[in-house]
């Protein structure tokens, strides 16, 4: 059974990531923190605010699984996980079509616990725990596979439409839209993480598919088309590995959808760029040497996150200096948040 973090700013969440049998959940809060020191990530504003939420108990109402490995993490007896996981299946059913064989592929794997390649599924939720109840809600979901020396495909993707409720979530919601936050492209950025440790760092592509219109907004992301007729772009391992979450080369050709593919890190730094805690001693270390048819789903992220996520991204060489002051600023503000 896997350890759930909640406020735990010293956790390790890539060797908690590396030695997981299938699981890891941890608080929003520690999450931000850690990627911001250790990994230069900057997130947008209205995204790190839900970091700041706390329940009674001063425990965070917002949550991050990493499930590294569904078809075990399926077959575990911890209560939470098995919300996450049934929620990220509401999630995906909201968005994807079932004309189209989305909702019975989902379906499949998010309750298949015996499968027959070797390839782990990969599921990464943020998730909100609900006012007075145990309930969860999953506002933001990806699921996927990878491969060793292959890379990471990303098959689902989808944002809740909705916003955070006082009626649902306390007194201390913004009641803004959940979309626009940044959550699709925190979760993309999730998502390569996992797969660049569970490979041993041999892993930083991401490959995916998605409808023409989508394109522009995975470019926002960073990511690149690429020509599936060529085998650099576009290696066979990766046709396989697709095909091993549904999406077949067929479905690709028959909905015409576009390959991406992205081989830098889609948020800060993959390795380690600075080690800092809370101490005053603290001291930076060296860093260490389906669409809407039935293909990638990331491609139905809703319109209004493209309008919404229109600011220009960071540069890749930012200052550690910016990455530390938004982080304290999160802190700070962390410091002062009010239960609800």
């Amino acid at each position: 059974m896997e350890k759930t973090e909640d406020i735990d700013f010293s956790v390790d969440i890539e060797d908690r990531v590396k030695r997981a049998d299938n699981h890891v959940i941890i608080g929003l809060d520690s999450v931000v923190h850690y990627f911001t020191f250790q990994h230069g990530v900057i997130l947008k504003d209205s995204l790190t605010r839900l970091a700041t939420k706390l329940m009674d108990g001063r425990k965070p109402r917002f949550k991050v699984a990493f499930i590294t490995n569904l078809s075990w993490a399926i077959s575990s007896q911890t209560l939470e996980v098995q919300k996450v996981i049934n929620e990220t299946k509401t999630l995906l059913h909201e968005e994807f079509s079932d004309e189209d064989g989305d909702s019975q592929n989902i379906s499949s794997l998010l309750t298949t616990s015996k499968r027959t390649d070797s390839n782990p599924i990969i599921v990464i939720a943020l998730f909100a725990y609900k006012a007075k109840s145990d309930e969860i809600e999953v506002i933001g979901a990806g699921l996927g596979t990878f491969k060793n020396k292959v890379g990471g495909y990303v098959a689902y993707l989808a944002t809740k439409e909705d916003v955070y409720s006082k009626s649902k979530y306390g007194k201390s919601a913004d009641t803004e839209s959940f979309l626009g936050r940044g959550i699709a492209k925190f979760v993309l950025s999730m998502f390569q993480f996992v797969t660049y440790w569970r490979s041993y760092k041999s892993c930083k592509h991401i490959f995916l598919h998605c409808n023409k219109d989508k394109v522009p907004l995975f470019q926002h992301y960073g990511f690149v088309e690429a020509d599936m007729t060529d085998k650099k772009q576009w290696p066979s391992s990766v046709k396989t590995l697709h095909a091993s979450v549904g999406i077949s080369n067929s479905d690709v050709r028959l909905f015409d959808h576009h390959a991406m593919t992205i081989d830098v890190a889609i948020h800060g730094s993959l390795d380690k760029t600075i080690r800092l805690s809370l101490s005053a001693s603290s001291q930076p270390s060296a860093p260490p040497g389906g669409p809407s048819k039935k293909s990638t789903k990331a491609a139905m992220i809703m319109d209004r996150e493209i309008t919404a996520d229109r600011r220009i991204p960071r540069m890749r060489n930012e200052k550690t200096s910016t990455a530390v002051a938004a982080a304290l600023a999160m802190l700070s503000a962390q410091a002062s948040a009010s239960v609800g």
